[in-house]
């Protein structure tokens, strides 16, 4: 997966016209790749992170729109489930845990979300980012990924020898 090995991949130059060249890449950025749209966004050659799959997945949205967006994301958990089969990876239902808070916590995402929209529609902010550093606007005071993260961890049983 991690190997590095020279493959002809199809891209995009600098004019987004379509080329095709030899890299050096990895196996697993190749499959990564086959997720993308087609002929829509350069080569990817890169480590995804959380953040670097965060920035492409903006650019999926903005060349390729929300409905091929949803199936990009789709390709992308469908490929993680099968390399986590692949690898062997496993986990029991039971052990997931459920934070009693939750309907709280999705109330309180949308309600954040609402907001942000409504400040959007009145003008107070825009989709430009680089208006909204210092703006009061800019960011929520807690995402609701924040608690959805944190909140197993509070409810969680300890260790058992097994673990």
């Amino acid at each position: 997966m991690h190997a590095v090995i020279k493959a002809r991949v199809e891209d995009l130059d600098e004019q987004r016209r379509p080329i095709t060249h030899v890299i050096e890449t990895s196996y697993g950025r190749m499959l990564f790749n086959q997720m993308m749209p087609k002929g829509e966004l350069p080569f990817y050659n890169g480590v995804v992170g959380k953040k670097n799959l965060r920035l492409i997945i903006g650019e999926v949205i903005k060349y390729c729109g929300i409905a091929e967006s949803s199936a990009f994301l789709d390709r992308i958990k469908n490929l993680g489930y099968y390399m986590s089969y692949k690898a062997g990876l496993s986990f029991n239902l039971s052990d997931v845990i459920v934070p009693k808070e939750k309907e709280e916590i999705i109330a309180d995402g949308f309600s954040q979300v609402e907001e942000i929209m409504d400040n959007f529609n009145f003008g107070i902010i825009t989709d430009n980012p680089t208006s909204r550093k210092g703006s009061p606007y800019s960011t929520t005071s807690s995402p609701p990924t924040v608690p959805v993260r944190d909140s197993p961890i509070r409810h969680s049983r300890p260790p058992t020898p097994v673990t």
